[in-house]
């Protein structure tokens, strides 16, 4: 294509139905550049352009020098280069002959490469019907086919900014804006008193009778015009002060009532940021998630299993009533019974699933009417892959919990899944193992290192939602897991005492993250310095050995 920018395709729609629109929708189809087809940061792309401008320099100075010292046309002529071609030209030439450059990647659509696909932008403009409603579309929607509000995108950032940041920082911001308004409507004002000092009335004197105080008396008049304090010492002149120069004060008056309006402005908007800040307080879950996931070890059982080739729902006998001559004989002969031998049975050991389980802790437990009504609890599991292979794209599946559900969560909830053969956390080689092995977990991989390799995730984010019993509101709170944070081999520590005094239960917030290992003894090591597969990447916490001497007794 010789023109980057080619208008390829135009909808007109609403002009001939929707007259009373006036307008003319067009739809642009631009061609996008190869080197911009890559998704990347902002910063990074601009870095890039910069990279390429900077080459592009590098290529001119370096005709120019060509230039300087005599190049002849002929000389050009050899190497291919047109003697009619600007420095800037050749240099941008030479910068798409450069092999690994950004420009010479896709820049010539109409090659013969056919696994190069065209990637194209569409943009949706307007075009209005005449100068009035030209105007009129600044007051009202970009597009009347979406009704989308669009409002300041600053304003928007700011806002958003509020709601992820604590009280203090969003309190301190408030102050800074408030001292920056008031600077700017105080040098205004300063040069407004300049021009015409009586129109600023200072203790009785004209602005600018202490020529040391200016700005001071200046800001002063902005602060108590703009937080409508007015203390009396400092204020714009009036009509008895100016007498016959009314129309000199104009200005001043104008921005004095201007700041006053901003000033109410900016103190309904500081007292709608922090009343939704408290809402949004009101709408958070008071819960605690724990820090790590344990996953449980099942012990081997041995069960009695029958044997398949011997009937399964074969009685051990048949009862045939008796006849008075049968009754005669079997006092000679005995019974009379038909005996069926009993099916023939194997002892076979069974391993039982591995069960992932994660806490959650009610943080206002120890008080009255603290609990949070029909809550419930979802679970998704993301997969990118590990290594080189790493996908960019997380692919989210659901996970079922045995208990997902909880009338009335006051104190500890234990979110339970077990990890068998329909589990979305095992991998296909897993599944097909277990599939293998008649439905049960295999028994050599009954240990933390073979548990740990069979699962097939990189994040489990854990959703919690409920009324709050102490606001009436819905709640909700979320936990994200990385697969480092699971701990195979290990449950959670007991938390729960009773209150000598009052006979309550308690939780003590205190071990909300404590984990102890299986009686057993099938727990992982804690030292951080076994192999835990090809997931190492998704490590976030390991646990640390206590060297205290009360771990050393234990």
């Amino acid at each position: 294509m010789a023109k980057r920018k080619k208008r390829v395709r135009k909808k007109e729609s609403g002009v001939e139905g929707n007259e009373h629109e006036g307008l003319l929708w067009v739809q642009e189809v631009q061609v996008r550049r190869a080197k911009e087809r890559r998704p990347m940061a902002n910063l990074t792309r601009w870095k890039k352009r910069l990279g390429v401008k900077a080459k592009a320099e590098e290529v001119i100075v370096h005709k120019e020098g060509l230039s300087a010292d005599h190049v002849t046309h002929d000389d050009e002529f050899l190497d291919g280069t047109d003697a009619t071609e600007t420095p800037k030209a050749s240099a941008a030439s030479a910068i798409a002959a450069t092999p690994g450059s950004c420009a010479s990647f896709g820049e010539d659509y109409d090659s013969d490469d056919e696994d190069e696909r065209r990637q194209f932008t569409v943009s949706r403009n307007n075009l209005h019907a005449s100068i009035f409603e030209r105007l009129f579309s600044y007051c009202r929607l970009d597009d009347v086919d979406e009704y989308s509000y669009r409002p300041s995108k600053l304003f928007t950032i700011y806002i958003n900014w509020t709601f992820r940041r604590g009280f203090m920082v969003v309190f301190t911001s408030f102050l800074f804006i408030f001292f920056v308004i008031n600077v700017v409507f105080a040098l205004l004002m300063w040069w407004a008193g300049n021009m015409n000092p009586q129109c600023i009335v200072v203790s009785g004197e004209d602005f600018g009778y202490n020529p040391d105080t200016k700005f001071a008396d200046a800001f002063s008049l902005s602060w108590t015009t703009f937080t409508t304090v007015g203390y009396g010492m400092i204020y714009t002149a009036t009509g008895s002060d100016y007498a016959d120069q009314q129309e000199q004060c104009i200005f001043l008056v104008f921005l004095s009532t201007t700041e006053s309006f901003v000033g109410l402005l900016y103190a309904g908007m500081c007292a709608a940021i922090l009343f939704g800040k408290v809402g949004r307080i009101q709408s958070h879950a008071q819960v605690k998630f724990s820090n790590s996931i344990c996953i449980q070890v099942g012990l081997p059982m041995p069960v009695a299993v029958e044997e398949p080739d011997t009937p399964k729902a074969s009685p051990k006998r048949v009862e045939i009533e008796d006849t008075p001559q049968d009754k005669k004989a079997s006092k000679k002969h005995g019974s009379l019974m038909v005996q069926v031998p009993e099916p023939l049975k194997s002892i076979k050991t069974i391993v039982p699933f591995p069960v992932i389980t994660f806490q959650v802790v009610n943080k206002l437990c120890n008080e009255l009417g603290g609990e949070i009504m029909d809550a419930n609890m979802r679970v998704v599991a993301s997969d990118r892959g590990s290594g080189a292979s790493a996908s960019v794209v997380a692919s989210f599946v659901k996970v079922q919990l045995a208990e997902f559900e909880h009338p009335f969560f006051n104190r500890v909830w234990h979110g339970r899944h077990k990890l068998d053969q329909s589990s979305p956390l095992m991998s296909r080689f897993a599944k097909v193992m277990i599939a293998q092995n008649g439905g049960t977990w295999p028994e050599d991989w009954n240990n933390p290192k073979d548990i740990r390799n069979a699962l097939r995730f990189s994040e489990l984010i854990v959703t919690l939602t409920g009324i709050s019993n102490v606001s009436a509101a819905t709640v909700h709170a979320y936990k994200r897991y990385k697969y480092g944070d699971l701990l195979i081999g290990y449950e959670f520590a007991p938390v729960l005492y009773k209150n000598p005094d009052t006979q309550r239960l308690k939780v003590d917030m205190r071990l909300i993250h404590d984990v102890v290992g299986q009686k057993d003894g099938r727990a992982e090591a804690v030292n951080g310095e076994e192999d835990i597969g090809d997931r190492g990447s998704f490590e976030s916490i390991r646990l640390k050995e206590n060297e205290s001497k009360d771990f050393e007794r234990m």
